[in-house]
């Protein structure tokens, strides 16, 4: 059988269907990929498209190896760019650890994705994911001991890669957890008070000697009397210290919602969510006293 070469047109044609076919299939396998990640953490397959998928390198303490750290980033609607936009991040609860870098969408993530909150508080919405067997309290020894410094802080290495790269506001950084996010909330923000415009800890609780270094800092708190995972008295005491040391945060108790305090306070009310998006941090005080610029 006698076999004809393929002229240039030709191989460019084979060529771009060739092309075109692996990009058809990727797409396919990447789509079914997100739906089964949706349907497993009854997350809406548009909320996976709308926020982005991110990464940082981290090294471990005890390890020269690096390792990359995943988060989600939703940026703000509207993609201007001549406008600086607040930084939102929300810690999760320990239900949402792995690596899949998906079920940390849940709840407030997935309500900030859309109307009218969307619009409302216009913002990145930035989502990490602590991995496995690892706490917010105890995640940020993987890089190192010195918790205020970003190159051993996943979380803080996170925030400087947004405000690096995106159009972010580094005068309005707001932070959110639930749970053993509330905890990671108390740790982080003790750690770098300077850093941040308000915290928002809900049902969790930390370490009452550290928080003397968030007098100046807007604080509300949020968690249920009736809560059986993370008692009540956990935010009490910090709150006491709080304000024996100075500082005026604001509390608010519920009695019936149990360990989902955030679903009156955010979901229900948007008057956290307002008074968090009205604060700023005073730019010369903060530089004053040794945050980063």
């Amino acid at each position: 059988m006698k076999r004809f070469p393929l002229t240039v047109p030709q191989m460019f044609l084979t060529l771009l269907i060739w092309v075109a076919a692996n990009v058809v299939a990727y797409a396919g396998f990447d789509l079914w990929e997100k739906y089964d990640l949706s349907q497993q953490h009854r997350i809406p397959l548009f909320s996976l498209y709308q926020f982005q998928f991110k990464t940082v390198p981290m090294k471990l303490t005890d390890n020269s190896r690096e390792v990359e750290l995943w988060y989600r980033l939703l940026c703000p609607p509207g993609g201007q760019t001549q406008k600086k936009y607040p930084v939102f991040i929300f810690l999760h609860g320990s239900g949402s650890r792995g690596s899949d870098n998906v079920r940390q969408l849940r709840s407030l993530p997935l309500l900030m994705a859309q109307e009218p909150y969307r619009s409302q508080f216009p913002c990145y919405v930035l989502v990490p994911q602590c991995p496995e067997h690892y706490s917010w309290s105890s995640y940020y020894q993987l890089g190192g001991h010195d918790k205020a410094n970003p190159k051993h802080n996943p979380i803080l290495a996170m925030l400087d890669d947004v405000l690096n790269h995106e159009s972010a506001d580094r005068a309005r950084v707001y932070l959110c957890g639930n749970s053993m996010g509330g905890y990671g909330c108390w740790d982080l923000a003790s750690s770098v008070p300077d850093r941040l415009a308000a915290v928002v800890p809900i049902a969790g609780g930390g370490d009452s000697k550290h928080v003397s270094s968030l007098i100046r800092t807007p604080l509300w708190n949020v968690h249920s009397t009736d809560d059986t995972v993370v008692p009540v008295t956990q935010s009490q005491a910090m709150i006491q210290a709080l304000r024996e040391a100075g500082g005026q945060p604001h509390y608010t108790e519920y009695s019936d919602a149990g360990h989902s305090a955030w679903i009156p306070a955010l979901k229900d009310s948007d008057e956290i969510l307002t008074w968090m998006f009205q604060q700023t941090r005073s730019s010369t005080s903060h530089l004053n006293s040794g945050a980063l610029p």
